[in-house]
């Protein structure tokens, strides 16, 4: 790049910098440049987080700025970091009426689906005996999807927002302790690995076609009637907080039921009477 293309592409930076106060030269104004170009550079496996972009960005220009330059960019820093905070303390506000409804959730899990459950025939009758051993397999594959989804969560909740989201950080936490509660197969398959995912093939192929077609589909007490049920008590929760779907089971497919089918059977199948270690 010669020298007028420098000065072509370094002339909005220069302005930028203007307005917080600070005159860059040419040689400071390059590096400026350089530095912007690896920082927008857009890749779909690494990106920077608000947080990790301005401490790069002060690295970065502590290095080029005299003192008095990085002084006043250092005032107009602490505005933006000022404002960011505030700008997510007032979204997190609104965050609010989701996790009551969340908690609401959860306890309708507790009281009403898990008990039933729990009290249901397992494997055996949904006629998977000879294939205990991997529903075993796919159970203990799973439990480690709730602890790593768990600290997935983490991780990137104080990475984006440290502390100022509390209830953003609380909803997630507590639609994973509904996943310990319901399995949320459909998570789960899109997070499998090649062994994980031949034994789950396997099991799938073995599902009957339709729910009716299983032997626990009984009158009166049967679980596709107790579902409905469910779902109905789920709608009226979620209308009452007005919220968006939290879940896995009740979410419906009009465009595929036969796969919407195989979901709920994989739910109850990777179903655990010990909440998969859930301690509260």
């Amino acid at each position: 790049m010669n020298t007028e293309e420098y000065q072509h592409r370094t002339y909005p930076i220069k302005m930028q910098y203007q307005t917080r106060g600070i005159h860059l030269n040419d040689a400071q104004a390059i590096k400026i440049l350089q530095y912007e170009e690896d920082k927008d550079f857009f890749s779909l496996k690494y990106f920077f987080s608000q947080w990790e972009e301005w401490d790069y960005e002060q690295d970065t220009l502590l290095q080029i700025l005299n003192h008095e330059q990085y002084t006043a960019y250092e005032k107009k820093l602490k505005e933006a970091i000022q404002q960011y905070q505030q700008d997510l303390t007032e979204r997190d506000k609104n965050i609010a009426k989701d996790v009551a409804y969340v908690e609401e959730l959860l306890q309708f899990h507790k009281t009403n689906i898990f008990p039933f459950l729990s009290a249901y025939p397992t494997a055996l009758h949904l006629g998977f005996i000879d294939q205990s051993s991997k529903i075993e397999y796919l159970k203990k594959e799973y439990a480690t999807f709730l602890k790593e989804s768990k600290k997935e969560i983490l991780v990137n909740h104080f990475r984006m927002y440290k502390n100022f989201q509390p209830n953003r950080l609380k909803h997630l936490i507590l639609g994973n302790k509904i996943d310990h509660l319901f399995p949320n197969y459909q998570d789960f398959k899109y997070k499998m690995e090649e062994p994980t995912t031949t034994i789950n093939n396997f099991i799938v192929s073995k599902l009957p076609k339709r729910l009716y077609e299983t032997s626990y589909n009984k009158p009166k007490d049967s679980l596709y009637k107790k579902m409905e049920t469910w779902k109905e008590q789920i709608r009226i929760i979620r209308e009452k907080h007005h919220t968006e779907k939290v879940g896995i089971w009740y979410k419906e497919d009009q465009q595929n039921e036969d796969k919407s089918f195989q979901d709920l059977h994989m739910s109850l199948l990777l179903f655990d009477k010990d909440m998969y270690g859930l301690d509260n």
